[in-house]
């Protein structure tokens, strides 16, 4: 085996490693979500909005103020 075999080799097993490193941290880190309370902060968000939405019907304000206020929580 010359030089250049071995070189190509060693290039394919780092590719290989690579590959299955990947993929083991891919299921590993999958279901990180279940975990991270993305759920119950979600709920608690809905909850303020209608807090919010609860305190402007309150204070007076007119469908286009509130209006408004429902487009500033969407994402741009």
């Amino acid at each position: 085996m010359n030089g250049m075999d071995h070189a190509g080799w060693m290039i394919v097993g780092s590719i290989a490693s690579m590959v299955i490193g990947a993929a083991l941290h891919w299921a590993i880190r999958k279901d990180n979500c279940q975990n991270c309370g993305i759920a119950e902060l979600k709920a608690e968000i809905s909850r303020l909005c209608l807090l919010v939405y609860s305190l402007a019907e309150k204070a007076g304000m007119s469908l286009k103020e509130q209006l408004e206020i429902q487009n500033l929580e969407r994402p741009k």
